[in-house]
């Protein structure tokens, strides 16, 4: 692909419609809190799947039979951004939301596996599988959408930040798949966009908290996606414990303390390239012949 087409679909165009979404936040703001959270929130959303359109991966919908089944995050995104408007403006009990995203969740990763039903996954395999992702995607859900204030309002956004360009790298550089890395990429431009756009007001968090209702689904949903689209026979390119170190480096906001959060965040993604690159190299081809 034009490395100048990247640049314009990886990095400009989120960033700009992240920047239309907060001034549109603070106009509507000015009226209801809620309002501007849940503007905010649908910005990131709607930044990452014009973001996958401008990179050409954006499916039809419902999918074609040709299309790679992992591009349903495309779709899991924009459900995700109307899910966070409701989360914004709607105040549910934590018994009622819990379930909620678990099932939204669950939901996602099943229609990422479909296609791999049942010739290379058995069904129950695949409920243990989805039932995994979707106990870590509820958990980073929460984590980012804890609403309580904090003394730094960067403890809860920056392991996002680390953990976004980590995966995009790791996916990258070692499972080998440049559309996977740029996927996790572009979330990772509209998330870093929208935090930036609200340093300067102080009455506001850095990132919505109703906006983990499209970072969660899309995250974790590719990185569920990555093992079972990229391991094949005995190649195992993106080992499923790599993305369980990158969702809990994600939810390291959980952490108050910025520098206790970013140290643990650096350090699981740390650990993630290590078991990613050790495995990749076993995947190398032996050098010696007959």
């Amino acid at each position: 692909m034009d490395p100048l087409r990247i640049l314009l679909g990886l990095v400009l165009l989120p960033g700009a419609i992240c920047a239309v979404a907060a001034v549109l936040g603070w106009v509507v703001g000015r009226r209801s809190a809620r309002g501007r959270e849940a503007v905010r929130s649908l910005g990131i959303g709607a930044a990452f799947v014009a973001s996958m359109f401008a990179l050409e991966m954006g499916p039809e919908f419902p999918l074609r039979p040709s299309e790679d089944g992992w591009l349903w995050v495309v779709w899991i995104g924009a459900g995700g951004a109307l899910l966070a408007v409701v989360e914004a403006l709607v105040r549910a009990p934590l018994f009622v939301r819990t379930p909620v995203r678990f099932a939204a969740v669950f939901g996602g990763v099943w229609l990422l596996a479909r296609p791999l039903m049942p010739h290379a996954l058995a069904h129950d395999a695949f409920v243990r599988y989805a039932a995994t992702a979707s106990a870590c995607a509820t958990l980073l859900w929460s984590v980012l959408a804890d609403a309580r204030p904090r003394v730094s309002r960067v403890s809860l956004v920056v392991p996002v930040l680390v953990a976004l360009p980590g995966a995009a790298a790791i996916l990258a550089a070692y499972g080998h798949s440049l559309r996977l890395g740029m996927a996790v990429g572009a979330l990772g431009v509209a998330v870093g966009a929208t935090a930036i756009l609200g340093w300067r007001r102080k009455d506001a968090p850095l990132l919505p908290p109703a906006a983990a209702a499209v970072i969660a689904p899309v995250f974790v949903g590719v990185l569920a996606a990555a093992p079972l689209y990229l391991n094949f026979g005995t190649i195992v390119a993106f080992p499923p414990i790599v993305a369980l170190l990158l969702v809990l480096s994600a939810a390291c906001g959980v952490f108050r303390s910025w520098k206790v959060a970013l140290i643990l965040a650096v350090l699981l993604v740390g650990g993630a390239a290590v078991v990613a690159g050790v495995n990749d190299a076993k995947n190398v081809p032996s050098a010696g012949g007959w």
